[in-house]
């Protein structure tokens, strides 16, 4: 690229070859995310590296153009990577000249040997003669990762399976509601009775489940 038309705040994807796409969303779950491409500059382990069976923590720094069409990051927000990894940002800063946003943050990342796949569902409303009445429900969205792990206590001769609630613990931002259900993919589907958000940033946030009649 000839410097005479090189134009720092548009040609990041030029210069740097280790760019990845990820999905940024601004403060609060549920919020539809902006895709773009940034650079995972540095990743070191975290002083707190592993919070629960499962969970890896680094603290990492991403590297983002400007200029992209879409407010610029804040902390708060969350950059989902392609790896499954989850970035809550702690700080941000720009760049001298201003080419690029620095977003420092703490990555969380589910173990690959604990991930399960569950399949978000909401209910359908029909209206019947004493009220509306759920009709059945309607996938909000498939094999989403998480770490399940189980409430009751089971016999020591009976299936994992047959565990009546669990608590499920996310990374991703979802829109998740009491009336909600989760499907496990290795079976069950379970009715939400409890959301809680993180405490502070960087932390996952949990579901309590029990299992559906």
């Amino acid at each position: 690229m000839a410097l005479d038309t090189w134009l720092p705040d548009q040609d990041f994807a030029e210069v740097v070859d280790t760019l990845e796409p990820i999905q940024l969303y601004a403060c609060g779950h549920g919020a539809e995310p902006h895709a773009l491409l940034a650079w995972r500059f540095s990743e070191s382990v975290a002083q707190r590296s592993e919070t629960s069976a499962g969970l890896r923590v680094t603290e990492t720094t991403w590297q983002l153009p400007t200029g992209y069409d879409a407010q610029s990051p804040e902390p708060g927000d969350v950059i989902l990577d392609g790896e499954g990894g989850c970035s809550t940002v702690l700080r941000v800063r720009r760049m001298r000249g201003g080419t690029r946003l620095v977003c420092d943050a703490l990555r969380l990342r589910l173990a690959e040997e604990f991930v399960e796949r569950v399949d978000h569902l909401r209910p359908r409303w029909e209206p019947g003669e004493e009220g509306p009445t759920i009709a059945g429900f309607l996938v909000v969205r498939p094999a989403i990762r998480c770490l399940v792990a189980t409430l009751d206590a089971p016999g020591p001769d009976a299936p994992e399976l047959s565990a009546t609630k669990v608590r499920l613990t996310f990374l991703e931002p979802l829109e998740l509601r009491v009336s909600d259900r989760l499907r496990r993919g290795r079976g069950g589907e379970y009715a939400i009775t409890k959301v809680t958000a993180p405490d502070s940033l960087g932390e996952p946030y949990e579901v309590e489940a029990e299992l559906a009649a």
